[in-house]
């Protein structure tokens, strides 16, 4: 249908761009999150099987005080096939929720960390086990409120293990691509929205209110992750905690949240860079001479590679939290 102009000219529309044309169907995108909670599992079961070699029998002995404590933390061989599947599915949601991150480099990254998270909830179940059978007083209430450490040295293990073994990480990202490859998935994301001349100019469109953080929200969510960091890197030295915490929170400020927006590159540098520096302090213990050890920076990165992925879904929490009540603070004020 043309319209008229005020210049006077006649102007045909073009025909709306289909912004979902190359996306998968519901169908086929819940079958290929299963297929990653599948890998997970699989990956979950190779750790348990062949790495961590947890007995199948459950140790009678140590757990009635017949004999010596085991360190493998024994719990049912099937017990970690679940739980990966359902770690992998609720954290890879999160990203793959939206319809432009479905391409073949997506994927292929979700095929990699579903490897991952298959190794750490392996350790993770491990740890769970030996603290349930062989910690004295470990009542199911003091099991949850150490959760959060456990599952960052889980990951660490976890972590450790697959930086040996590279072709485990390989094989899940190569699987990834190869299933975008089929669904015949972009390599990777190209702009979503269509030219300006592409779409009908027959009203000017309405302006979406930016989505800033007021200085508010920034220096409370600086405080906030400054005490976290803090004390994670305290380790009992409160004047410790006192100087990391501040660096973390000027990090925060600085990178993982800057400007007052949300940024997956900068949450993802802002991470690292708080993963590394929280990292120092267990190095600096390490190298302590009565434990007869050396300053490593290896040891750093890998305290930070461990918990870079718990940094990140706090940071990306804590932005999205602070841009929602910014916003609902502006509406209020508004009206």
């Amino acid at each position: 249908m043309s319209t008229l102009t005020t210049s006077g000219q006649i102007r045909t529309p073009a025909p709306p761009v289909a912004a979902d044309a190359a996306a998968p169907s519901t169908l086929v995108r819940c079958a290929v999150m299963a297929g990653f909670a599948i890998v997970a599992a699989l990956a979950a079961a190779h750790f348990w099987f062949n790495i961590i070699r947890v007995p199948i029998v459950r140790p009678v002995g140590p757990l009635f005080g017949q004999g010596p404590a085991s360190n493998e933390g024994w719990a049912p061989w099937y017990a970690p096939l679940p739980f990966a599947a359902v770690l992998t599915l609720a954290i890879l949601h999160l990203y793959f929720r939206r319809i432009h991150r479905w391409t073949v480099l997506g994927l292929a990254g979700g095929g990699l960390f579903a490897v991952e998270f298959g190794g750490w909830a392996a350790f993770w179940v491990k740890n769970i086990g030996y603290t349930w059978y062989f910690v004295p007083n470990a009542t199911i209430v003091a099991i949850l409120s150490v959760q959060l450490p456990m599952s960052a040295v889980a990951l660490g293990h976890a972590t450790r293990v697959l930086m040996q073994m590279p072709l485990l990480l390989a094989i899940g990202a190569v699987a990834g691509a190869v299933v975008g490859l089929l669904l015949g998935l972009p390599l990777r994301n190209s702009a979503a929205a269509a030219p300006a001349d592409a779409a009908p100019k027959l009203a000017a469109p309405k302006l979406a209110a930016p989505k800033v953080a007021g200085w508010t929200a920034r220096i409370s969510t600086s405080v906030l992750m400054g005490v976290l960091g803090g004390a994670v890197s305290s380790l009992g030295v409160w004047i410790t905690g006192i100087v990391f915490g501040s660096v973390v929170g000027l990090i925060w400020f600085f990178i993982s949240f800057r400007g007052g927006r949300y940024a997956f590159m900068n949450v993802l540098v802002g991470s690292a860079a708080i993963g590394v520096v929280i990292a120092v302090p267990f190095a600096a213990v390490m190298a302590h001479p009565s434990l007869e050890g050396h300053f490593e920076w290896k040891m750093v990165a890998l305290h930070a590679l461990a918990r870079l992925p718990v940094f990140v879904l706090i940071s990306v929490g804590v932005i999205k939290i602070a841009l929602r009540t910014a916003r609902a603070t502006a509406g209020v004020s508004r009206s």
